[in-house]
Formats: C-alpha cells, structure tokens, sequence
C-alpha cells in the first residue's frame, strides 16, 4: 500500500498543473511524480499541456473523503452546489446543472473512461480509486459533447496479475455514520485476474427532519485477462443503490439551528439505483496502441421530497450506450498523434408532480470523430493542434397536465446542431525546470427544449472559447512547485435554468430553460507545493474569478414581456483558497504518525447573482432578483491524526471536518420577508476509520 507523504498532500493541497513537454524524470529528492491518463496515453503530471487538478484515490479514503461533493469542493476555480438529485459542478463560472435529457451538463463526469451524465453519481461512494483527476476549461477536442468547462475523470485500481490481497475499512462517526469498505484482488489464472470491491455508507441526516442523510450500497468487478504483452482486455461492471432521505433545503433565513428543514406532509424518500458494464481493449500495434470501450449504463431515480416548502414527487429513468474508438502513436517525439471516434446514444424519461404533472421523454444521439497531435518545432518548442467534430440530435416528447386538465403535448419534436470544436497551444521550456505556455481551446453544449413551457420553448448550444497562458516551475531542487495562469472565456448562449410561475399550471411554479446570451469569465490561480524535508509538505492554492452576462434576456410568462438581468455578475465567489500542512513523525519503533491540517477560504458571493437592468415593479435597476442567496464569506477547516506502523499492515485515523461548523450555502431562494430556503454543505462531522491491509 503506497503511502507516500506527497501523494497524501495531494489530497489536501491538489497539484494543478500545465504541462512542459520535457521527459519525465524520477527525481531523488524533492515532490515525486505524479502519472495522469488525461490525454488518453500515461504522462508525467508536469508534463501534460492541459490545467489539471490531480487527487489521490489512497488519501482520499483515509480522510473519508469518497463522494463527489466531499472530493471536489476544495479545489481551486471549482464550486459545488447542492440539489435533491445530487450535486452540480461549476468550474470558472460554468455550471454542470442538468434537468433531464432537455438539458446536458457543462462539465462532463467520466469513470474508467466511461461518460456519465447522471447527476446521482455525486451520491455514489468512489472507493478503491487510483486517482481522480480534474480538467478545466473545455476539453471539446478529446472528450467532445458537453465539456464545455471541463471534464472529471475517475480512474480505479485495476486487477493486478499473480497478487492476491486487499484490504479492509471501518469506521463510525458522529450523526451515527458508520462505513464499510472491502477489496479483494484474486489471481484467476496466470494471465487473468479479479478485483472486487464492496462498500456500505450511512449516516443520519444533517437536517432536523433526517434529510442530508447517506444510506449507500455500492460494488464493482474488474476483471483482467492480458494473454500477451501487446494486448489486454478488462471487463468492468458496477453497482450502486442509495436509499435514505436524500437532499432538502433548510428553512432559509436561518432561525436559530440553521439545519431546520420545512414540515413535510409525509416522510421524505428516495429509491435510486444505477448499473453499469463496459470492457476496455488495448492493442499495441507496430504504429500505436488501439483502444475500445464500449461501455451500457442505467439508472432509476424514485424520490419525494421537499423542493423549499413544496413536497415534490419525482422519477427519472435513464439509460445510454456509448463506445470509443481511439488510436495514439507509440511515439511522443518529435512527433506524437491521436484519433479517435465517438457514439452515444441515451434515452431519458422524467416524471414530476406536485401542483402540476409534467412527463417527458428525451431520445439523445450523437456521433463524433477526433483528433489531436503535437510536433517539436524546435529545441524546447512544441505546438498542438486538435480538432472534433461532433453531431447531436434529440428528439423530444412530453405532456403537462394541471390536476386531470391536458394542458399541453407534444410528440417527437426533434433538433439536431453540428458543431466543430478545436484546440492549439504553444509551450516553450525557459529552463529545464521551467516552462511558458498559451492556449486556445472551444467547448460545445447542446440545445433543447423547455417542455414544460410548450413546443416553441426551444433553446440553442452553447458555446465558448478559453484563452490561456501561464508559467510553471520546479525550483529548489524539485522542493518547490509552483504554477501561475491566467485565462478568459468567452461564452455564448448561455442556458439560463430558472422557476417561473406558468399560468397553464394553476400559477404552479416550474423550471424552465432559455438562452441569456453571452458573458465573459476571466480569472487565475497559483499553485503552490513546498518539500521542505522529505517528511514536511505545506501547499497552498490561490483562485480568482470574475464574470459577468452582457445582454441577458429570458421570457417570463407573460406573453412578450421578458425579465432584463443584463450587465449581471456570475454567481461564483471572487476569491478561494486553501492552505494545508501534513507531517510525517517518526517514532523509534518506525511506525509514524501523520497529523494533517487544511483550509478553505471563499469570499462572499450571491449564489443568485442576478439583476434586473430595468427600473419596474420590483424596485430600481440593479435590485437583485433573489437577495436572499447571499453567502457571506467563511473559513472551513479540517484536521486529521493517522498512525501507521513500519510494514503498514494497518491504518488508524481520527478526523474532523468543517470544525468551524460553517452553515455554508450553496443556492438558496425566497422571498424578503417570507421563508426562504438554501441547500447547505454538512455541518461539524468527525469520527474514526482504520484500515488493514494484507
């Protein structure tokens, strides 16, 4: 079991990085290297020419950090925001919110190679992972459809030929949490083995009604089978059920206890449940390594829950069938290439009801092909280049009804947009341990439908373009990382989600989608990793983003009447940071023990940052549409204590998180005057976990 001090830090600190070109070195001293798979071929992290955040699978689970929002809310130029159906992801100001088939997410979500759109997966336990590694700005190039801001990938520990092991985690906390996790690594064959992984996670709910609960069953097999050196194939299939209470929002302003949910006429539930196989194919021909990943997923979501003083009942079936075909050159200089093609196709079923029913049904297809190179033009010069091509059809139907009333229906109304997107950058080595780069990257989202506003609620892709440049640098002997970049997005047509009432619906209050044209995004980060002794690691990380919309007009449903928010900033916090410090102690018997200290800073932000641009009913330009979303800045903190003895046999660990027990809000809505209410981030949990290996 690797438990090196630099990759534990990586999970507190994150290592973001742009790469250099230069080959990968083991240094002897200083911050070790760090493998990524970002560009579809094994690379030195340092070495990748894309902005990269990197998280250690192996220090995430002693920290009892396995869920997508735990593992994702401390990095820098991300945001995390709470919802019934899992958690939205926003990178530089670019949001993920999906609604359904009608709407993709901005920022594609990837396990072992396979996309998964289903928002549900932020409830799923990742355990038994190699890395997660974070991409930002769009990746429109290698990961196509949808990445508009970004891409998530988590990679899990394969099988491992001739070894048969695992290890086993424990643990119990504070709101009842208890958790179990089990792996086992089986050599079948000579040429083939298994690797089966099992997880169980519960705690009681945050909110005084038992919502914010977790009531997680999960599992995976792998299975490797590698006949040659040239050639592997490993099958993967995985299974997760979650149960409980779910998300809620709590009463919002805070009166008193701020994890105070709204009185529900009945007990709130959830019922989910998603599948998935795949097989991953590699063949080292002469010219390069061929790669095919067909891969099936389905999911059932069952919930009733509170939507902020209004119980919702809702169900979401969906199920897609993906393959890639990818094809990367063996070498990587001077002159190094990748192609590829790509097939999606998902059906999407939504049901929903409260004061209102609303059913649709969503059919997404999409086709692509791809490809990407880069050449050294010179001693310590290279350019990239990449292109993709991609086309997205979606045929929808659906019907809305007020109580036994058809309000509206409509039958296979089908779009479909053809887009290319593409990608080129320039990086130049200044020193052997120092490199200057520049980008230049487009993204593409989508369009749809508003189906719960009738047929001629259509709304167009988006799309952006990312400028960057920065520096990076190893200094000190390779003890000092230090990385620095800036860049600016240029984003068309955005898609506005918003409620309005409709007046089809009784005046029931419904989510609709309409393009609010385009914004600017501009911002930096810096990253910082110092080695001051091969036991010592203090990081540290610094984000600023800024945006705001130009014209931003989006109907209301009134006929031709339109809400102006033009000119309003983007609901992202200015300034984040965090800072960690980790120590390895070392006792005579040479076991250790490891206290590790982190922080996070966001300054405050209205997570509704809209206004009107026009003088009107609600007050004088510039009154905001939602006042109540403002979160005012804060400080988080965690800690935690591990003891570790010499052969590593086990772990133990005691661990705090949020010990400033912040009320942090991630959306909140209301009306001045009258209750509102906001998702929050989990209170003050702690608890103990040990880990045994064999």
């Amino acid at each position: 079991m690797r438990n090196s001090i630099v990759r534990r830090s990586c999970a507190l600190g994150v290592i973001s990085s742009i790469a250099t070109g230069a080959a990968a070195q083991t240094p002897s001293s200083g911050i070790e290297e760090v493998v990524v798979t970002a560009q579809f071929r094994a690379s030195d992290l340092q070495n990748t020419p894309i902005t990269i955040s990197v998280l250690d699978g192996d220090d995430l689970l002693t920290m009892n950090k396995t869920r997508t929002e735990d593992i994702l809310r401390d990095l820098p130029g991300v945001d995390v925001r709470r919802s019934p159906q899992g958690a939205f992801i926003n990178i530089r100001g670019v949001t993920s919110m999906q609604g359904g088939g009608e709407i993709d997410p901005g920022i594609t979500f990837n396990v072992d190679g396979v996309y998964n759109p289903f928002q549900e997966s932020s409830f799923m336990a990742f355990v038994d992972v190699d890395r997660i590694e974070v991409l930002k700005g769009p990746q429109g190039t290698l990961y196509g459809r949808n990445a508009i801001a970004g891409t998530v990938n988590v990679i899990t520990k394969s099988p491992e030929l001739g070894q048969l092991g695992g290890y086993i985690v424990t643990g119990a906390g504070n709101y009842d949490a208890r958790n179990f996790t089990g792996v086992l690594n089986v050599p079948v064959a000579e040429k083939v083995a298994a690797r089966f992984v099992a997880d169980y996670k519960y705690n009681d709910g945050y909110l005084d009604n038992g919502s914010d609960d977790a009531d997680i069953l999960s599992g995976r097999v792998k299975v490797l089978w590698e006949p040659s050196s040239d050639f592997q194939l490993e099958f993967r299939g995985d299974y997760g059920k979650f149960g409980g209470q779910g998300n809620a929002p709590a009463i919002y302003p805070f009166e008193g206890d701020p994890w105070r949910a709204y009185p529900t006429p009945e007990k709130p539930s959830q019922d989910i449940w998603q599948w998935g196989a795949a097989f991953q194919a590699d063949w080292n021909l002469k010219l390069g390594t061929l790669t095919y990943i067909p891969a099936y997923k389905r999911k059932k979501n069952d919930t009733a829950t509170d939507g902020g003083n209004v119980f919702i009942r809702s169900y979401i079936y969906d199920s897609q069938y993906t393959q890639e075909l990818r094809f990367a050159s063996h070498q990587t200089s001077p002159f190094s290439w990748l192609a590829g093609a790509y097939y999606f196709r998902g059906v999407n079923d939504v049901g929903l009801t409260f004061a209102a029913t609303i059913a649709q049904h969503v059919i997404t297809t999409s086709y692509a092909a791809f490809g990407q190179a880069t050449y050294e033009v010179a001693d310590r010069v290279r350019l990239t280049g990449g292109i993709r091509y991609t086309r997205d059809r979606k045929e929808e139907s659906g019907e809305n009804r007020a109580g036994d009333i058809l309000v509206s229906r409509m039958d296979g109304i089908e779009f479909s947009w053809n887009e290319w997107t593409w990608r080129t950058a320039v990086e130049y080595d200044v020193g052997d341990n120092s490199m200057l780069y520049g980008s230049v990257a487009t993204g593409f989202k989508a369009g749809g439908l508003s189906l719960v506003a009738g047929p001629n609620a259509a709304f167009d892709p988006e799309e952006l373009v990312a400028y960057e440049i920065g520096i990076r640098n190893r200094l000190l002997d390779r003890r000092l990382t230090l990385n620095a970049s800036i860049f600016y997005n240029d984003y068309e047509n955005y898609q506005a989600a918003f409620v309005a009432p409709n007046p089809d619906f009784g005046g029931a209050v419904v989510r609709r989608i309409a393009n609010a044209g385009d914004s600017e995004i501009y911002g930096g980060e810096i990253f910082a990793m110092y080695a001051p002794t091969s036991s010592v690691r203090i990081s540290g990380t610094l984000a600023y983003t800024k945006g705001e919309f130009g014209r931003y007009i989006v109907p209301t449903p009134v006929p031709n009447v339109f809400s102006d928010y033009s000119g309003s900033e983007i609901s992202m916090p200015p300034w984040t940071a965090t800072i960690s410090y980790s120590h390895d102690i070392h006792l005579r018997n040479g076991a250790r023990i490891t206290p590790q200290l982190s922080g996070r800073y966001s300054s405050d932000v209205y997570r509704d940052a809209r206004r009107y641009a026009n003088t009107g009913d609600w007050g004088p330009a510039g009154t905001l549409v939602n006042p109540l979303s403002f979160q005012d800045d804060f400080v988080t903190g965690e800690f935690s204590l591990t003891y570790a003895p010499q052969d590593e046999r086990y772990r133990l660990t005691a661990y705090v998180k949020n010990f400033t027990n912040e009320a942090v809000i991630t959306g909140a809505s209301g009306t001045p005057g009258v209750n509102g209410n906001a998702y929050l981030e989990p209170p003050r949990t702690y608890g103990i976990s040990a880990q045994f290996n064999w």
